[in-house]
């Protein structure tokens, strides 16, 4: 079951988590780690087994896979960057991790990743003052 894809309604909340009866007639638990929000009671919600406590209750997770996040963040950053008058923004892998969740939503490790992303296809560029569109990157369309 693990990663495995379930739905379910939120049935508690409490300060250490969610609990989710969850479509299998399973009881999920949502860590407040393992999610972007807290689900109101009675919210339909979707999310993925991360792994099984010995009660027989099911971790859920409500947050995005690595990969399916990475596209959205890089796809954020990029059009941040086409925006911009100049296509730079000030921020690169050694800005502080607050300033880029503070600006981006995300931690340093997802800026990290959509960034090496972007730059593993030569869209963008990284120095001691920023990040920066390349040319392909400038003449690439949103």
């Amino acid at each position: 079951m693990h990663n495995e894809n379930v739905d379910g309604t939120v049935i508690g909340s409490l300060k250490a988590g969610s609990y989710l009866y969850l479509e299998n007639d399973y009881i999920g638990f949502v860590h407040p780690s393992e999610r972007d929000r807290e689900p109101r009671l009675g919210e339909h919600v979707e999310g993925r087994i991360i792994g099984v406590r010995d009660d027989g209750v099911l971790y859920t997770s409500l947050l995005p896979r690595a990969y399916e996040a990475l596209d959205d963040d890089a796809s954020m950053i990029f059009t941040l960057l086409k925006r911009s008058p100049d296509h730079r923004i000030p921020y690169h892998d050694k800005s502080n991790p607050n300033d880029i969740r503070e600006y981006f939503g995300i931690s340093k490790g997802q800026f990290k990743r959509a960034v090496g992303r972007l730059m593993k296809e030569r869209l963008v560029l990284q120095d001691k003052e920023g990040t920066y569109l390349t040319e392909d990157g400038i003449e690439r369309e949103l």
